[in-house]
C-alpha cells in the first residue's frame, strides 16, 4: 500500500485539486449548504477526473507496463490497493471543500441549520467524483491513452454540467435533477460506477495488448 501511494505522489495534480477545492466555496456564489451542496456536486467531479484517470495504466507512463505484466504480483490487489488510495484523497478533498465552506459562513455570520447532512453531501459530491473519474479510467485501461480518456470524460462531465436537471440514469448529478427524489438514480450511479471497476479489474489482468490483439483477430477474422 505504501509502495503504491509513492507511485501514485504527484505533487502537480495534488496541488491543482487542492486549489480547485478551495475555490469552489470561496468563488462561487453559495449562500446556503443546499446551495454548496449543489455547486460541490456539479464541480468535484473534475477531481475525481485528476485523480482516478491513469491509476490503471502508471506502468504505461515509466514504460514497464510488458514488466508489470509478466512479473508474479497480483495486478487486481495493485489496482485496488491505487484505487483505494485515490479514493481516500478524495474523499479528503470533499470534507475539505466543506471545511472552507463552514468557514467561510462563519466569516460572514450567515451560519444556519438546513436539512441536509454531512452524510449527503459527502454521498452525492463522491458519487458524481467516483463515476465520472471511473469512465475516465476504465477508457484509459481499455486503450492505453491517457488523453482519450481525459477528454472523453471531460466532455461527459460539461454535457452534464450543462444539462444538470435532466433527469437519467446516466445523469452524474440525480440531486441537482430532483432533490426530492435522488436516493435511486444516485444508487444506480454508484452501482454503475462498481460494474466499471470491475471491468477494470479484468482488464487490469490481460495483457498490455490486450485490446490490439482483439481488433487484429476480428480483422483477420473477415
Amino acid at each position: 500500500m505504501k509502495l503504491q501511494a509513492k507511485l501514485l505522489f504527484s505533487p502537480v495534480k495534488w496541488l491543482i485539486c487542492l486549489v480547485f477545492v478551495c475555490i469552489i466555496p470561496i468563488a462561487m456564489y453559495v449562500p446556503t449548504y443546499f446551495d454548496f451542496v449543489n455547486v460541490s456536486t456539479i464541480y468535484l467531479p473534475f477531481v475525481g477526473i485528476v485523480l482516478f484517470s491513469d491509476i490503471a495504466i502508471l506502468d504505461k507512463g515509466s514504460s514497464t507496463e510488458e514488466i508489470a505484466y509478466l512479473s508474479s504480483r497480483k495486478p487486481i490487489r495493485v489496482f485496488l490497493q491505487r484505487y483505494l488510495v485515490s479514493l481516500v484523497l478524495l474523499l479528503l478533498y470533499i470534507l475539505l471543500a466543506n471545511v472552507v465552506f463552514r468557514i467561510m459562513q462563519q466569516f460572514k455570520g450567515e451560519m444556519t441549520i438546513e436539512p441536509i447532512s454531512l452524510f449527503t453531501y459527502i454521498l452525492n459530491a463522491g458519487g458524481g467524483s467516483l463515476f465520472v473519474g471511473a469512465m475516465a479510467m476504465t477508457i484509459n485501461a481499455l486503450i492505453n491513452n491517457v488523453y482519450v480518456g481525459y477528454g472523453f470524460s471531460i466532455v461527459y462531465w460539461l454535457y452534464w454540467n450543462i444539462n444538470c436537471q435532466r433527469e437519467a440514469f446516466v445523469n452524474p448529478f440525480p440531486f441537482i435533477a430532483n432533490p426530492t427524489f435522488y436516493e435511486v438514480p444516485l444508487a444506480i450511479i454508484y452501482g454503475l460506477t462498481l460494474i466499471v471497476i470491475a471491468f477494470t479489474c479484468f482488464l487490469s489482468t490481460k495483457s498490455p495488448f490486450y485490446l490490439n490483439d482483439k481488433i487484429r483477430k476480428c480483422f483477420v477474422s473477415l
